[in-house]
């Protein structure tokens, strides 16, 4: 496998273990398991009950011993002070973006992260739309480690950019499907490739912002 497929696989996983999490998070244990074991089944995947996915070796305490529930545990809480989480740090790293190249673009450091440009790219209604679909997808991203929008949220924040279209937002939510997958219903989710074509935006927006939004 090259470097550049084995990129595309690691991106794929994080996104789809962020929005797994993110999905699973605000339901009770027995609905969590419940829905895990229907994936499992539902997908085919050989039950691995027989060992733990993960054990350190020589763990100095019990409160250091890592079980097999352990393993799907979410990465701590990073203390840069930024807000962004762990998994958006390591999309960051990977697309040579830094904090002070996005500050201009994203609330960081609050406690909600939300996308703040004064413009976004595009020559045409439709192309803006897409912009602040992955923009406040990566908002997203960065403070919750899951690149999801709610159809409310993205009404919202398209109307503020002049660039929500009712009659054609099936028809443009259709055309996005590489880069987006969802429904009103469910929220959209930015799939690995929408979150590498969202850095290349944000980096074509550092070199060249967008005009103000008037």
């Amino acid at each position: 496998m090259s470097n550049s497929e084995e990129g595309d696989d690691v991106e794929r996983e994080l996104a789809a273990i962020a929005t797994i999490y993110s999905v699973l998070k605000p339901l009770s244990a027995e609905s969590q398991s419940k829905i895990l074991r229907y994936l499992v089944e539902r997908i085919g995947i050989e039950p691995m009950a027989t060992k733990p996915m993960f054990v350190p070796a020589a763990p100095q305490s019990p409160s250091e011993r890592m079980t097999p529930a352990a393993h799907f545990e979410p990465e701590p809480i990073d203390e840069r002070g930024d807000g962004i989480s762990p998994i958006a740090h390591k999309w960051m790293k990977r697309s040579g973006l830094t904090t002070e190249m996005l500050s201009p673009y994203f609330s960081l450091g609050l406690s909600e992260i939300d996308l703040i440009a004064n413009g976004v790219p595009g020559s045409t209604k439709k192309e803006k739309f897409k912009s602040v679909l992955l923009l406040k997808g990566i908002a997203s991203y960065l403070g919750s480690g899951a690149a999801r929008v709610t159809f409310e949220d993205l009404k919202q924040v398209a109307s503020h950019y002049d660039v929500y279209d009712p009659p054609n937002f099936a028809a443009n939510m259709k055309s996005f499907s590489k880069e987006v997958n969802g429904s009103k219903e469910a929220g959209f989710t930015l799939t690995a490739s929408g979150l590498t074509e969202a850095a290349e935006l944000i980096c074509e927006m550092i070199k060249a912002p967008p005009k103000r939004k008037k």
